[in-house]
């Protein structure tokens, strides 16, 4: 109840919605993945991400791509740089794209499962800098579904996230590549939508594509 001592606290900026929705996001997102990685999961020996399908090999390559920059952002002193970074990350490869890649397949994909746990171990890591409060009460949760490795990834355990080691990733994973295949993929699907939308066609209605074998097999 506010009283004269402590009044009612007015939000004056905008950038305290981005925030709360950031939080949310990354909250949410959370909780859904962990809903799908099985208690029980087990693989022989560290996942190696090589021999996974294209989702699992995309993210790992934006991850690896993502502690780069972040690591460049904070030598340089460019917290900008290091927020927008994980901004885009997070929210956009993390949250928007690659939980709705897995949905199909997670269920029952052990290996999936791990490299989904291991990703969102990262996903603390690279955040608590900038949000400790909401990743240190998720750090528990997540370090506990956590049922294996990827090759490549060290993420050691740490009973608080505050102590944990940041992330040490192999260069190899980067995979430019694929980071530009799935831009390249990920603006043809803007622009079926961009069209769908236009012509007032209903989200859910099928449609068929014609275009060249290159694009359809994209």
């Amino acid at each position: 109840t506010p009283t004269d001592e402590m009044p009612v606290a007015r939000n004056t900026s905008s950038r305290f919605d981005l925030g709360r929705n950031f939080a949310n996001k990354l909250w949410n997102a959370t909780r859904f993945a962990l809903r799908r990685i099985d208690p029980a999961t087990t693989v022989d020996g560290p996942v190696a991400i090589a021999d996974r399908p294209f989702p699992d090999r995309w993210i790992v390559a934006r991850l690896t791509q993502t502690v780069a920059r972040l690591d460049a952002a904070l030598a340089a002193y460019q917290f900008n740089a290091f927020a927008d970074t994980l901004y885009d990350f997070v929210w956009h490869d993390v949250c928007d794209r690659y939980l709705e890649m897995v949905k199909p397949t997670i269920d029952h994909d052990p290996a999936q499962q791990i490299v989904l746990g291991t990703v969102l171990d990262a996903v603390l890591r690279v955040m608590h800098p900038v949000m400790p409060f909401v990743t240190e009460a998720l750090w528990p949760n997540v370090s506990a579904a956590r049922r294996g490795d990827v090759a490549g990834l060290e993420l050691p355990s740490s009973e608080l996230l505050a102590g944990a080691a940041w992330p040490v990733v192999d260069d190899g994973l980067a995979g430019a590549d694929l980071v530009a295949h799935f831009e390249r993929a990920d603006d043809l699907i803007g622009r079926i939508r961009a069209v769908r939308g236009s012509q007032n066609v209903a989200p859910k209605k099928l449609i068929e594509v014609h275009a060249p074998a290159a694009v359809r097999d994209l």
